[in-house]
Order: C-alpha cells, then sequence, then structure tokens
C-alpha cells in the first residue's frame, strides 16, 4: 500500500473505490457520501455502473450478460474519450471526490486526475455465506422467479447444497471472485502485485472502524461509525457452515484465502505504525 508516502491533493487525485461485493462497501460508501456532503466537497460522491467482475450465468445466458454490461461500457468509454479529445471533463470521473464500483481496477476509463485506490477484502467463506443469503433476500422481495444462475440456485437449494454445487462446477463458476476484481488472472499473486504497488489504502471487513479512520486522516474528511447497509435478513444468527464444508471451500478458495490474509497482515502492520508514529 502506498498509503505512508502519499499526500492527498483534491485537485490532483481521485478516490476510486473497486468495491467488491458483501465486503460491507456499501457501508463505507455511505460514510464517505455523509462526509463528503458535511464538508461541502465538490461534486461528492458518485457510484459508477456495476460490471460483471463475477457471473455465475451459464450458456448464451452468460454470453448476453457480459455482452450487454460490455456494450454499457464500451458506450461509457467511447463518450470519454470524445470528451477528453475536446478538452472536456469526464463526466463520470473529473466531477466528483470519490467514485465507486463493482468494477476491475484495469477496466475504468480514468479521468484528469491520478487515481488513489482504496478497497475491502472480506474472510471468503463468510462472504460466500453472506451473498447467498443476500440474493436470497432479493429474490423474496422481487416476489419472482429469478433469472441468473446463482439466482435460481440459491433460491432452490440449502446453502451446503449450494455449497457443493459450486464446488463441482468450479471450473465454470468463479470461487476465487475476490482476487478477479484485481487481475483478470484471477490470481493471488497478481492480485497482491496491485494492491502493494498501486493501492493507498487496503482492509479487512472486520477492521473497517479503524480503516475509515485512517481513510479520513489521509482524506481530511472527519468519518463517522460504520453503519450497516444491505445486510441480509434472512441469514440466521450466528450461522455458520459445518467444519467439513468450509474446509473444502476454504481449500476451492486458496487465492482469496491469501489475498485475505495478505491484506490483514499489512493493514495491521500499517496501523500499527500510524498508531506509534
Amino acid at each position: 500500500m502506498i498509503y505512508e508516502r502519499t499526500d492527498y491533493d483534491p485537485a490532483r487525485h481521485l478516490v476510486l473505490f473497486i468495491h467488491i461485493r458483501k465486503t460491507g462497501g456499501s457501508s463505507l460508501g455511505a460514510q464517505l457520501a455523509d462526509a463528503l456532503a458535511a464538508r461541502g466537497a465538490a461534486g461528492g460522491y458518485r457510484r459508477l455502473r456495476m460490471q460483471g467482475v463475477e457471473t455465475y450465468n451459464q450458456g448464451w445466458r452468460r454470453a448476453h450478460e457480459h455482452l450487454r454490461r460490455r456494450l454499457q461500457h464500451l458506450r461509457d468509454e467511447a463518450r470519454e474519450r470524445g470528451r477528453a479529445l475536446l478538452g472536456l471533463p469526464n463526466l463520470a470521473l473529473d466531477s466528483v471526490a470519490v467514485a465507486s464500483g463493482h468494477v476491475r481496477v484495469d477496466s475504468i476509463g480514468l479521468g484528469r486526475r491520478e487515481p488513489l485506490m482504496i478497497t475491502l477484502v472480506r474472510e471468503p467463506v463468510d462472504r460466500l455465506v453472506s451473498e447467498y443469503f443476500f440474493t436470497r433476500d432479493r429474490v423474496a422481495v422481487a416476489r419472482r422467479l429469478p433469472g441468473s444462475e446463482k439466482k435460481k440456485q440459491a433460491w432452490a437449494r440449502s446453502f451446503e447444497d449450494y455449497a457443493q454445487m459450486l464446488l463441482e462446477r468450479r471450473d465454470a463458476l468463479p470461487l476465487n471472485g475476490q482476487c478477479l476484481y484485481f487481475s483478470r488472472e484471477g490470481s493471488f499473486e497478481a492480485a497482491r502485485r496491485v494492491i502493494d504497488e498501486r493501492f493507498l489504502l487496503a482492509g479487512r471487513t472486520q477492521d473497517m472502524a479503524r480503516f475509515t479512520q485512517l481513510l479520513g486522516a489521509k482524506l481530511g474528511i472527519p468519518m463517522g461509525p460504520p453503519r450497516r447497509v444491505n445486510k441480509g435478513r434472512s441469514r440466521p444468527e450466528g450461522y455458520a457452515p459445518p467444519a467439513w464444508l468450509r474446509a473444502r471451500l476454504e481449500e476451492a478458495m486458496a487465492e482469496d484465502m491469501a489475498l485475505y490474509e495478505h491484506v490483514g497482515r499489512e493493514f495491521a502492520a500499517l496501523d500499527a505504525r500510524t498508531t506509534h508514529s
């Protein structure tokens, strides 16, 4: 991370939040939006169009979803390139202090300012459990048959059956989804290099309170306490998968597990140095 050797300048920097699904990113985004509004920061906070970083659709549905999202992204990119040629600001990035989205690091057409990237990662098995129950909540609210393969499988199966289905189809369905946000190859080593060399700050979901303090100190924005946003309602209190299933999932998610542990160590070391400086 480049936190300690970077001086934030809002005229020169854009804070770019790489929001991995079900890592507490909606809560962090709400905090940032509130803090920027309270400070009266120009442009404030903007959510970027979501991209298909992780997709569980199969066959023609997968191809259709990928094409739809790709065409949206190409349209946005062409618009911004045209504006750049005309000397006009980037509509998505140049008018805001912080932008965020479910987007890959290398898929964003940048504006005039240097990006300072931040992210949160979550213990992979817990993230999968959270995503499963959140998906079921969304289907229940919509009151209709789910459209994507992921939603159909989550609605029709218990978590144990759902997780075993993912394990059986791991070649087609992404289990190391967090690494994919930082590298198209989805490996820990590639993701680690990107975070170590290019990210202002990376932390774990469970460290969000201290993460927001460090971020607020760097940006000069007083940050309020974390608040829960998009919390899954149907997850039983204290639910955890059985030990045998957790062990199989951890093995299958080895790349994401390594990323989670690396970010935890680096954040703890940064926290210790910052606290004692």
